[in-house]
């Protein structure tokens, strides 16, 4: 077997064990039909003397006309039909060239409408023995035949006849812990009114499985009575015969296991024994068949109920976690809190230290001293996570039910109204008047004011100096497949205190999500927003929450008469992934640092806590994956910096006020946040991200970031199969070849895309970033990608340099020196300066320039406002559009190479 696997490395193993037992059941036939006529050809493999035995029982049973001597085989087969009729085909086809048709049957065991199928030579011997209108239904109807019974079935709650005497599961595929099991429900008989005990069926299990019978052996704790000497043999080509009997004179409990070496014994049969043998005895009287079902039942309970005690998170290890800037060490020291004066000095670390981003196109903010980076294209698909226990203050599913969050979740009735309030607001896209919906709960009425005829006016803020946990919440699913598997649930999380959760939603998901979340506010985006990316949803929370933050400012303004209470109004909403699941906050002490789970209610409050706080424009904590929780420090902790600058993703506290001349990018699907806050830190906004509370992210299985690409019908964004899209995940798994076409070409339904044009293009540059679009930024890592203005992943291995508007300070900090390997130019909007600006720029020899814009006319506008025809040579064949049928506007694309000096 294992010279084979070494063979045959690509074949899996359960498939390499049924092939090899078929090998062992037809040379045993072909052993049998030369004993008994000698001019018969020998058999090219031989088979063991187990495989022997039982062929040679099962032949001798009865004469070949005469009513047969019962002697049942049953072989346990992998959970695949097609190998149980694979090797019924073979056993029939062995027994007719050896001439023992009338010997025995072969019968198939699988499952669903198949059954039991007993081969037609046989069947017409029974049926003449039984009558005509004879057919099995069960196991023990097999009493009285010989046969050999090939199951790809679970056996549990079985009843074997009582004629059984082979069991054969050297081809099963078992669980952990199957093989008791498997061996419990052999000892479970039909009943009779004969009072001799059944026949002990040897039992045959591949060698490897011993271990797990011993374990299960030492696992128990009261005492055995000594063991009946039993037939066992073993040793041979990796077998073991275990005999299963039962011991006189004990009660009903719980069958026990008995390992015992047996003495050496010379001959191999079932009443002596071979050297190295093992013993097993299920103590009892025989029973009906209860209890290695019970036992069954019972380990996959236990199996379940410690598998809800575990929850499954992502464990990416830190990325580029030694890029700390050198002046955060000295203005951080062991503060509880930081320091808003010297915090906004230290530099903003642009560099991404999430895990999942570790296949990503790093950012550099300079292009001195730039190591060669590791190609991690590789590991891109890679999927890494963890089991940890569940704490009290983990966020929860919908799967989740207890006495405590019922209520929250279903209200006081599941029956109470809800309201449906219209709010109207600009379209970007459009830029035009649309209309937003929020789906209220009579229960959460409070949260709100109306005016006198019920229309909804804002959301209630609180003051700075009371309950932080009235600040909003926010959370906006947009990928999710079964809309029950977010982490709505806070209340475990927040420890039962009051609290406003809003849910994004899309309106052609408001009904699924009503019903797994009957209780929770929903705000609801317009129909026209079905296919839009996680950009629209964080502009939308960002734009709402502070539009509503102006108007409560003037509706207390009002109600004060002239007081400055007004002026108190906190202006943050805190934004949450619902994919965070649990929090741990990092202590530092003289006696020891530890790591303790603690609730998201504990965290928002230490955040909101913050001194000066209404100067930050974000505050958050990092997400680090479990082996930084269970020790080692997370990014920063390890150098005492429990406070700095750097990107903040999946729990934001926001303040709409300091950022509301920085809206996030409506139109994008990916990475919005690390444009975010790029945009942030280019305005020279400060952002504070405490180092030493962190968050863990929960996997949660078949999600995509936009299940809406695998909708029904082209409307949803399905592309043609023919086309090769299937769908958008996390990692990209489409073909790219056909996004882009001549600008010229017509796109019909039988030629486009159905996705929309900015996804289009996200993707492209993602898979094709670091080849078509910038091969030389992949040769030359020294040499980054020039990024005017946003940030795209170009691949792994590629380093992009952020360059915000306008380049005058980026321009003015390059050293002679400094040379990029391509220009990345995303819907430029103000041309008028950045001619000059980036003439300053140096570019290395094969230097690619790309440039996107809304139109073909805009496109080629900016190609002579930039005066990049100086430098840069184009072709018209790299003037491209994307292929989208229908939906939103083409967007264009234009590639060139660098022909400048370098």
């Amino acid at each position: 077997h294992n010279s084979l696997l070494y063979k045959f490395v690509e074949t899996p193993s359960s498939v390499m064990r049924v092939f090899l037992l078929i090998e062992q059941y037809v040379a045993a036939l072909s052993d049998a039909a030369r004993a008994s006529t000698p001019g018969t050809r020998a058999s090219t493999r031989s088979a063991t003397a187990h495989t022997q035995q039982i062929v040679s029982t099962l032949t001798s049973t009865g004469p070949p006309h005469g009513p047969p001597r019962a002697c049942v085989v049953y072989v346990q087969l992998p959970p695949v039909a097609s190998f149980a009729r694979k090797m019924a085909d073979e056993l029939k086809m062995a027994r007719r060239d050896a001439g023992l048709d009338g010997r025995f049957a072969v019968v198939t065991w699988c499952s669903g409408a198949d059954g039991l199928s007993v081969d037609e030579v046989y069947t017409l011997k029974l049926q003449g023995l039984k009558g005509n209108e004879w057919a099995p239904l069960t196991l023990t109807d097999l009493g009285d035949t010989p046969c050999v019974v090939l199951s790809s079935c679970q056996t549990a709650g079985v009843t074997f006849p009582r004629t059984l005497m082979f069991c054969d599961l050297r081809a099963a595929a078992f669980p952990e812990g199957g093989a008791y099991d498997a061996l419990g429900r052999f000892s479970r008989y039909e009943r009779s009114n004969s009072a001799d005990p059944p026949t002990l069926p040897v039992v045959l299990v591949p060698k490897h499985r011993l271990e797990a019978l011993r374990g299960r052996q030492s696992a128990r704790s009261r005492p055995l009575p000594s063991p009946a000497p039993a037939a066992v043999s073993s040793s041979v080509d990796g077998e073991v015969v275990v005999v299963v009997a039962t011991a006189e004179g004990e009660g009903r409990g719980d069958p026990a296991i008995v390992l015992n070496r047996s003495a050496p014994g010379g001959a191999r049969n079932r009443g002596q024994t071979a050297s190295g043998g093992v013993v097993l005895k299920l103590s009892g009287p025989p029973q009906m068949g209860k209890t290695g079902c019970y036992l069954l039942f019972m380990r996959q309970l236990s199996t379940h109920l410690k598998q809800l005690q575990y929850i499954e998170v992502y464990a990416y290890p830190l990325h580029n976690a030694d890029t700390v800037p050198v002046h955060s060490v000295a203005a951080n020291g062991c503060s509880q809190w930081p320091d808003y004066e010297d915090l906004s000095t230290i530099p903003f670390d642009v560099s991404l230290h999430k895990g999942q981003y570790r296949d990503y196109s790093q950012i550099v903010n300079t292009t001195h001293h730039l190591e060669p980076v590791t190609d991690t294209s590789d590991v891109a698909t890679e999927l890494k996570l963890c089991s940890v226990p569940k704490s009290k203050f983990d966020a929860e599913d919908a799967q989740h039910i207890c006495n405590d969050c019922s209520s929250y979740r279903f209200g006081d009735s599941k029956n109470d109204p809800v309201a449906v309030h219209s709010l109207p607001f600009k379209s970007p896209f459009t830029n035009s008047d649309t209309t937003l919906q929020f789906v209220i709960p009579r229960s959460k009425r409070r949260h709100f004011t109306f005016t006198d005829k019920g229309e909804l006016i804002t959301m209630r803020l609180n003051r700075t100096q009371e309950a932080m946990l009235r600040c909003p919440i926010f959370t906006a699913c947009t990928r999710r497949d079964s809309h029950n598997t977010g982490l709505l649930n806070l209340h475990h999380a927040l420890e039962g205190a009051d609290h406003l959760h809003i849910v994004a939603v899309r309106q052609c998901e408001v009904l699924k999500f009503r019903e797994n979340w009957p209780n929770h506010i929903l705000m609801v985006l317009p129909q026209t927003w079905n296919m839009v990316g996680r950009g629209a949803f964080l502009y939308m929370v960002k734009e709402l929450s502070y539009q509503n933050f102006l108007l409560e400012r003037q509706r207390e303004r009002l109600a004060a008469s002239g007081s400055s209470k007004h002026d108190d109004l906190s202006p943050f909403v805190i934004v949450i992934d619902d994919q965070c699941c649990s929090w741990n906050e990092y202590k530092i002490s003289d006696t020891g640092d530890c790591v303790s789970r603690i609730s998201l209610k504990q965290v928002l409050e230490k955040l909101l806590r913050t001194p000066k706080i209404t100067n930050y424009a974000l505050l958050g904590v990092q997400s680090v994956s479990p082996d930084q929780r269970c020790g080692s420090p997370p990014c920063h902790t390890a150098g005492r910096i429990r406070f700095s600058q750097t990107h903040i993703h999946d729990l934001l506290l926001l303040n709409v006020e300091k950022t509301h001349r920085i809206p996030y990018d409506y139109q994008r699907y990916f990475d919005e946040d690390i444009q975010f806050d790029l945009d942030m830190a280019s305005s020279r906004l400060t952002i504070c991200c405490f180092n030493s509370l962190s968050l863990m992210l929960r996997h949660i299985p078949n999600s995509k970031p936009y299940p809406f690409i695998e909708a029904d019908g082209p409307e949803w964004g399905q592309a043609p199969a023919a086309r090769g899209v299937t769908g958008v995940g996390g990692t990209v798994d489409q073909t790219t070849d056909n996004f882009f076409v001549s600008p010229d070409m017509t796109v019909t339904q039988a030629n486009g895309i159905f996705l929309p044009p900015q996804l289009m293009v996200e993707i492209f540059l993602r898979k094709e970033g670091r080849g078509a679009v910038f091969p030389a930024a992949l040769e030359s890592p020294a040499h980054p990608v020039l990024s005017v203005s946003c940030y795209f992943n170009l691949g792994a291995g590629v380093n992009v340099r952020f360059a915000p508007t306008p380049l005058d300070g980026v321009a003015d900090d390059e050293s002679r020196d400094a040379a990029y390997s391509g220009l990345l130019l995303y819907r430029v909007k103000d041309t008028s300066c950045m001619a000059d600006q980036l003439k300053r720029f140096k570019f290395i020899k094969g230097a690619r320039l790309c440039l996107v814009s809304a139109d073909r006319t805009i496109l080629r506008q900016t190609v002579i406002n930039l005066d990049l025809e100086d430098q840069w040579r184009f072709k018209i064949k790299n003037e491209l559009k994307t292929a989208n049928f229908e939906g939103s506007p083409n967007l264009f694309m234009l590639t060139g190479t660098y022909d400048g000096a370098p």
